[in-house]
């Protein structure tokens, strides 16, 4: 009793942390004071030194994210501040860009963002030390210049802390309470307290062994890259440089020798935790080694939902969020592992005070995240620091989710560990996005329907029922496009089940209602204005239309489109892809044929039980079909009326499919002799090298 009360009280107050920090922020918002004396020169739109179009009357110009820009001489400055003037008040956070030109002409690597707050008629920028020839503004979206303004000094800024909503901090504080209730109450059902505090006394030798050869490998790597740097300096003729990048890759692959080593009376029997640990090491180097920029796809989108789910009221955006959820210069990938490094710097000095404010809203699968960032951020981290605890979170949910998934299966366990080590899966779950979500809960959802007809002595309870419905509908929540998965389900062998009244009536009301979600979603995005980074030609309603009237010519071109899209040739787009850092495809016909021995070789009596040609067809065409319904979709919203080809479908948005039709395909009968052992240590062994291979051509080949 004593133990369960400790316990949960210890509960109580981590999660009181993690809820209050949703409530609680130690930023401070930042206002600046103009000063009308303080003004050295002023310049309006007729001053610069291109040509403007359209003027007002009072000479201000509208400034637009393409041209016209406008162009001022302030070579006679050699330090101050820079006023963006506005003609009216800000209709919403307006990102102004300024480019410098420090003799080599105007150009976008030497340049800073400022905002001007919805309200608000000015952006401050502070000139370079030494001055400059020319000054450049430019913006993301529309806004009409009035002037320019150079100040000799520095612009004060009022601060005052963010209002506490006490109300929201008593509700996160009952959560908290409840949720600890909940604990005490499963652990007063089951003594899974007293269970943990003896499997870890029991473990703490290992325990202290583990983290002691976890300290001494990453003191050698270091020691290595430290003799590598110096042999390389010396043999290139170049100063010596340390490289921490490459110690921390140094240290993650012989995290995972040591691991595959340790682990082999083990993995055979419970290859689930090897994969697990393999996860985190392999995506942490990733995370601790890839450049602090904008790396994986629509991350400004990404990471905006995920800061919006790190506050209860609304949301706080500093300038460095800005150029996140903007996709500035100041985050976007470079080409040098020191100009990389420097982002870290320059996002760190620009996460300063709050310039800007929104309205929150909600995304289930960025609410992890978006807890860690708030956490990070109550306790003081810098930019760095809360940005990367959001990507280690979205980490650590995939690899738990990969875990529960292979505990579930009896056989075909590498089938699903081949599928989500692919370089580009880790990847994606190293970033902030919703795929990680999407593709962790389709193999979890998966694995318990193959697991439950691998098991004949016993029948699907209520429970594992829920969790595998759920997993699939918690897949489509983002992306509903995946909703052919929910079918799934409705394919368990009628022996399998007991309760047909329950367990169909779980399964039945869950499609129902992402069905309706989806049909919402369908006219929504239909009669919306569609994606508009596809271009200005995108008219999803007009698609629509236009595929009805043309059917026959829509059936040849997606035909078409599907036999490159899911041809062997493509599967590098989704095997080692790394993004906005590059493409490589380095490793991709290793992993295609460890696929394919794996479907072939990876499974045991129990699969003849439930896997026939019934469920083959099923998996074949619902992969083809979805495929084609992504391919749609992409159509109606990405692509303008009537295009010959189809944009933005790319091949990631495959992968949730692969392991429930790979999953049906296996069970044919081969003479495989190979102990367990060795064949999982094999498995992993290759997946881990191409991994670590694409690691290094990505960042130390690249970034030296």
């Amino acid at each position: 009793m004593k133990k369960r009360w400790i316990f949960v009280g210890v509960v109580f107050v981590l999660l009181s942390m993690c809820l209050l920090a949703l409530a609680y922020t130690p930023q401070k918002m930042g206002v600046y004071v103009h000063n009308e004396e303080d003004i050295l020169a002023e310049y309006v739109a007729a001053d610069s030194l291109v040509p403007v179009e359209n003027p007002d009357e009072q000479g201000g110009v509208t400034i637009s994210g393409d041209y016209p820009a406008v162009i001022f001489d302030v070579s006679e400055y050699e330090e101050g501040w820079v006023a963006v003037r506005f003609a009216q008040e800000a209709t919403h956070n307006t990102l102004v860009m300024m480019f410098y030109d420090l003799g080599e002409g105007i150009v976008n690597t030497d340049g800073i963002n400022g905002t001007c707050p919805k309200g608000g008629r000015y952006a401050y920028f502070k000139l370079p030390e030494g001055g400059c020839q020319q000054i450049c503004i430019r913006a993301v979206s529309y806004f009409t210049l009035e002037a320019v303004e150079i100040h000799g000094s520095e612009p004060v800024i009022e601060q005052s802390s963010v209002p506490v909503s006490w109300g929201k901090a008593a509700l996160m504080l009952v959560i908290a309470l409840l949720l600890s209730a909940a604990v005490w109450f499963a652990d007063y059902k089951t003594h899974f307290v007293d269970t943990m505090l003896s499997y870890l006394w029991k473990k703490k030798w290992f325990l202290l062994k583990a983290a002691g050869i976890i300290l001494a490998t990453a003191v050698v790597s270091f020691g290595v890259e430290a003799g590598l740097a110096k042999v390389y300096a010396v043999y290139k003729g170049l100063p010596y440089v340390y490289n921490p990048c490459a110690a921390i890759f140094i240290c993650g692959v012989l995290l995972t020798v040591v691991l595959l080593i340790a682990s082999r009376r083990m993995i055979a029997r419970k290859v689930e935790v090897v994969v697990f640990w393999l996860i985190l090491i392999i995506g942490g180097t990733m995370i601790a080694t890839f450049p602090f920029a904008h790396t994986g796809w629509d991350v400004d989108t990404h990471y905006h939902m995920a800061l919006q789910d790190s506050y209860l009221g609304d949301t706080l955006l500093t300038q460095a969020d800005m150029d996140v959820v903007t996709s500035r210069y100041n985050f976007l990938v470079k080409g040098t592992l020191a100009e990389n490094l420097q982002n870290k710097q320059v996002m760190n000095e620009e996460y300063g005070v709050v310039v800007a404010t929104e309205p929150s809203s909600f995304s289930l699968p960025h609410l992890p995240a978006g807890i860690a960032m708030a956490v990070t951020r109550a306790f003081g981290f810098s930019f760095y620091g809360i940005y990367l605890s959001g990507e280690v979170v979205n980490l650590l949910i995939y690899a738990l989710l990969c875990y529960f998934a292979m505990r579930k299966l009896k056989s075909g366990k590498l089938i699903l560990a081949t599928i989500a080590m692919f370089p580009t899966n880790i990847f994606i779950a190293c970033n902030y996005s919703y795929d990680y979500w999407v593709l962790g809960f389709s193999l979890l959802g998966m694995a318990y329907f193959v697991g439950e007809c691998q098991r004949e002595e016993k029948t699907v309870s209520v429970w594992d029922t829920i969790i595998m419905s759920g997993s699939f509908a918690l897949a489509c929540v983002p992306k509903q496009i995946y909703a052919p998965l929910l079918l799934i389900p409705f394919f368990m062998p009628k022996k399998k089940i007991s309760g047909k009244k329950k367990y169909y009536l779980i399964c039945i009301g869950i499609t129902i209602v992402l069905v309706i979600s989806l049909l919402m979603r369908s006219v929504e995005q239909t009669t919306g204005v569609g994606d508009l980074r596809g271009g200005s030609d995108i008219n999803p309603s007009g698609q629509l239309e236009f595929i009805l009237g043309n059917i026959r010519y829509y059936a040849q071109l997606l035909s078409s489109f599907l036999l490159q899209y899911l041809s062997v040739g493509y599967a590098g787009q989704y095997v080692a892809n790394f993004g906005n850092i590059c493409y490589l495809g380095l490793g991709t016909t290793a992993f295609v044929i460890l696929l394919a021995v794996t479907v072939a070789t990876d499974y045991e009596e129990a699969d003849k039980a439930f896997i026939n040609w019934r469920m083959r067809c099923y998996g074949i065409l619902m992969y083809v079909a979805v495929a084609a319904l992504i391919a749609t979709a992409f159509y109606m919203v990405y692509t303008p009326v009537g295009a010959e080809y189809i944009s933005g479908c790319q091949g990631r948005y495959l992968t949730p499919l692969f392991y429930p039709m790979c999953a049906l395909l296996s069970a044919k009968k081969l003479n495989w002799r190979i102990e367990r052992k060795y064949y999982n240590c094999a498995i992993l062994a290759v997946i881990a090298f191409f991994n670590y291979m694409d690691i290094c051509v990505v960042l130390l080949a690249r970034m030296r």
